[in-house]
Formats: structure tokens, sequence, C-alpha cells
């Protein structure tokens, strides 16, 4: 039996310390491997706030072409009833139908200027309907390079001088066409005046563009030249 001497204990600790120096070695992180982690979490947070910053802009975007939309329609459907209640009375000076194309910052674009009754309220049924001229222009943004439509109302026109009361509105923006036409038994026209033609047209088409996006509507007009 070999005696336990201090060089064997020596040679024991060695070994010992050894073996727990390796362990510590695969259980932990080398500064390499800390430094490719950081570099991949950066990569990732990065592409993570690109992402929510795509995320974030194609829901401004989407939140602005559902209100284009709404504004569209709520413009289109204006339209409609008031030119379907376009009224004319002949060799009047109170009433009008008049639209001709105009350059507007070297784009060609329609107005449009006409008569039409109010449609009465609920709360007003029985009572005449209130005349009013609706005046359509494109015009320059006041703020920006592009163009806007304005919307003018005068109600009580029949009687101007007695309280008549008019209202400017900003309808749509980013406007780039804005063009009418106006049927005329079997034609179509561009303009239309009726001091000359002493009539109504018997429909219109509207051909506009918002931003990137065209739309063609169609609105009748009921015999209402009396």
């Amino acid at each position: 039996m070999v005696p336990f001497t201090r060089f064997h204990s020596l040679k024991l600790l060695k070994s010992t310390g050894s073996k727990h120096f390796k362990r510590f070695r695969i259980s932990g992180f080398t500064l390499i491997e800390m430094l490719v982690a950081i570099a991949i979490l950066s990569v990732m947070g990065a592409v993570g706030i690109a992402a929510l910053r795509g995320f974030s802009h194609s829901l401004r975007v989407t939140r602005v072409n559902e209100d284009e939309l709404r504004n569209l329609r709520w413009f289109f459907e204006t339209m409609d009833i008031e030119l379907s209640s376009a009224i004319l009375y002949r060799d009047s000076r109170f009433t009008i139908f008049k639209s001709e194309r105009k350059d507007v910052g070297g784009v060609e674009v329609s107005n449009l200027r006409f008569t039409f009754i109010m449609p009465q309220r609920y709360l007003e049924l029985g009572k005449r309907g209130e005349i009013v001229i609706a005046e359509y222009s494109v015009e320059k943004e006041s703020e920006g390079e592009g163009f806007e439509l304005i919307k003018k109302t005068t109600f009580n026109s029949y009687f101007p001088s007695e309280n008549a009361k008019v209202e400017t509105n900003v309808l749509l923006r980013n406007i780039k066409l804005f063009e009418l036409r106006f049927r005329d038994g079997g034609k179509w026209v561009e303009e239309w005046d009726s001091k000359l033609r002493q009539d109504v047209p018997d429909s219109v088409e509207l051909k506009i563009q918002v931003g990137s996006k065209k739309y063609v509507e169609y609105f009748n007009i009921f015999p209402n030249a009396l």
C-alpha cells in the first residue's frame, strides 16, 4: 500500500481543480458568444421596430383612404340630391345652371353653379322648399401644391337681398381631375349656360380623381325648367 503523501494530495487537488475548471467553461459563455448574442438581438430589435413603423404607416394610410372614400360617398350623394332637384325659371335672374372649363394652375377643370330646391326636412313637410344656389369650384390649396374642391352655398337665393346666407366649405383635397360633361338630347357637351340654352341638361357626367384613384359618376336631372 502506497502511503498518502503531500505529493499525492497536491496531485489530487490539481486534477480536481482542472475538472471543476473544465465544467465551468462548458456551462458559461465566452466574450465572443456574448457579442454574437447581442448582435443578433440588436438585429432582431431593429427589424421589429421597422416592422412596427411599417404597420403604423399602413394603418395611417388605411385610415386616410377610408376617410377619403367616406367623403367621396357623401359628396356623390349630395350631388345626386342637388342635381335631381335642379330648377330653372326661364328669363329669371334668380335661377341659373352654368358650367365652364378653366385653367387652374396648369390643370383644366370644370366649375358648376346651379339653382336647386332644398329638400324638405321631416318637420317642414307641407312647406315650400328653399331655393338654394350651389357653386362647386376647384382651387389651389391654401397650404400645399395640390388642389381642393370648394363648395359655396347661397341660401334664400330667390330673394338675395333679404338675409341671404352664404356658406363656404372645403369638400375634398388632393384633387387631380375634375371634369364635367352635360347631356343635351343625344350628345354630350363640355360646358353649359342656361342663359343661352334656356334649359337644364338631361344628365351630368363627372370624372374625378382624388390621389391615385379615378371615379366616373352620372347624375340624372328631372325636367325642372319652368
